[in-house]
């Protein structure tokens, strides 16, 4: 599943870096998640070291986790959602990519997190909130933890 951008890349530069700093307009957001966003299930492939076909159920399950990122579904709505278990789809996700689905959920946030620290002049505060975090500490030991590095260090 590939997720392609309707904006060309030297235009999404262009917005990203002109956004204001002040609250995101929907659609600045929707223009940076299309162009960040846009092959996610290969990405989540060679993070966990793995070239494999992924599974329809996993596929859209990320696509829905994608989707749902400033309020974050538990799995068992993804679960639900998709109309299977919770169970089997921790199952279809350690098989197919050695990883549980709440991990890979985290992977997904962080990585966007970290493109809107990068690409951005949104606050730190706002990005957190809109990447699902309930607080910006929260948030930012999280990052830290997965990037050796932390938000504020990208920023610069």
């Amino acid at each position: 599943m590939q997720f392609t951008s309707a904006f060309p890349s030297h235009n999404y530069t262009h917005k990203a870096k002109s956004l204001p700093i002040g609250i995101p307009s929907g659609e600045a957001l929707m223009d940076h998640m299309l162009q960040t966003h846009k092959d996610t299930t290969s990405y989540i492939r060679a993070t966990m070291g793995n070239n494999i076909q992924l599974p329809q159920l996993v596929e859209e399950t990320l696509a829905l986790m994608e989707n749902n990122l400033e309020e974050p579904l538990s799995i068992c709505e993804l679960a639900d959602l998709m109309g299977f278990s919770r169970r089997h789809l921790e199952r279809q996700f350690a098989a197919c990519l050695d990883s549980s689905p709440s991990k890979a959920y985290m992977e997904i946030r962080l990585r966007y997190a970290h493109n809107l620290i990068a690409n951005t002049h949104f606050k730190i505060c706002q990005i957190s909130r809109l990447c699902g975090f309930g607080s910006s500490t929260s948030f930012s030991c999280l990052f830290k933890q997965k990037f050796s590095i932390s938000p504020s260090q990208v920023r610069k």
